[in-house]
């Protein structure tokens, strides 16, 4: 592997390789099958402005590989990613780099369009026209840069860009899960719901005179926090484990069984379902064809899996 030298070797857990220096650089090594990883190879030759390898170390993540060479410079390479990954619609979005999200249409040839991002995400969404990302009880949205029209403008050509940034929103706790449709915003924080819109002051909003219009209008700047306030729920039973959004409802379910519809469009609670298993764990909406949305209810134990399923008005 080396002609002459070998100065330090170190092993990391998380992605199971090991990083070895010597004299003409770095390599490393994937120890599942003992095969050098040659696109990973850095090299550090003798009499070089860096100097030679003389120490090496991956974070406690194995995210990094940090290496100090005989010149004094330290050199901090990334040697993985999280996997943080969602979808909407036939759109695919996924965690390209530490501050940079690529969008992804599924449907067509287009390469995928990279938006960079203000922090390292920890959770990632996606809606029809928004991308969410955030850490802790913090969440920024950004405008979709991926157009899936025939000829709009904007982005969907590929390539990178900076996000442009529509709002900011800070909660009680820390997020545990997000979902976004064309308007709303729906996150979980430490079993409670968090309603609102992704851009108070923004173009999105239907105008008009119809009743559907007044009432968005009515409500666009509050937050709609559930379980309500009101209500007593003080149980940790009727902590909220799941959320989904679809174009109208938002859909929570409680750790004792119980799933909750509320319809956005009238900001109004319309359905209450007693589900027979103890605990739900998560749920999830599905959209199929014939404008048929789907509601998956999965146990805590894994034994049963529950469809729900009405008619939306799709797209």
């Amino acid at each position: 592997m080396f002609e002459t030298q070998l100065y330090a070797l170190v092993y990391s857990k998380q992605l199971k390789k090991l990083a070895v220096c010597g004299d003409d650089g770095v390599r490393v090594v994937d120890m599942q099958t003992w095969v050098e990883c040659k696109n990973e190879y850095r090299e550090f030759a003798r009499g070089s402005v860096e100097g030679c390898v003389e120490k090496l170390n991956w974070s406690a993540d194995g995210q990094i590989l940090s290496v100090a060479t005989q010149a004094g410079s330290v050199f901090n390479y990334l040697m993985s990613v999280p996997v943080l990954a969602t979808a909407s619609g036939r759109k695919l979005m996924y965690l390209s780099s530490l501050r940079l999200v690529s969008q992804l249409d599924c449907a067509s040839n287009q390469p995928p369009v990279t938006i960079e991002v203000a922090v390292e995400p920890t959770f990632v969404a996606l809606g029809p026209k928004h991308v969410a990302v955030g850490m802790n009880n913090h969440c920024w949205f950004y405008a979709s840069e991926l157009v899936t029209g025939g000829n709009k403008g904007g982005g969907g050509g590929g390539g990178s860009t900076k996000g442009r940034l529509v709002s900011e929103k800070q909660y009680m706790s820390s997020v545990s899960q997000c979902c976004l449709n064309a308007e709303y915003a729906a996150v979980l924080c430490d079993g409670r719901a968090y309603l609102h819109v992704v851009e108070p002051q923004g173009e999105n909003w239907a105008t008009g005179d119809s009743d559907v219009a007044r009432e968005a209008d009515k409500y666009r700047d509050e937050v709609k926090v559930f379980p309500d306030s009101g209500s007593g729920s003080g149980d940790a039973d009727d902590a909220i484990t799941s959320i989904t959004l679809t174009d109208d409802f938002l859909v929570y379910v409680t750790a004792k069984g119980v799933m909750h519809h509320f319809y956005i469009p009238d900001w109004v609670r319309v359905c209450v379902v007693v589900h027979v298993c103890v605990r739900v764990r998560t749920c999830v909406s599905i959209r199929l064809f014939l404008k048929l949305q789907f509601i998956f209810l999965f146990s805590c134990l894994h034994t049963h899996i529950y469809i729900f399923f009405f008619q939306g008005d799709g797209e």
